[in-house]
């Protein structure tokens, strides 16, 4: 669960950059 959780963070901060890139 908490692997999970942390996973969820780091797509999310991400797909923010990537959003950004594009």
């Amino acid at each position: 669960v908490h692997k999970l959780r942390l996973e969820n963070k780091l797509g999310h901060s991400i797909h923010k950059i990537i959003s950004n890139i594009l």
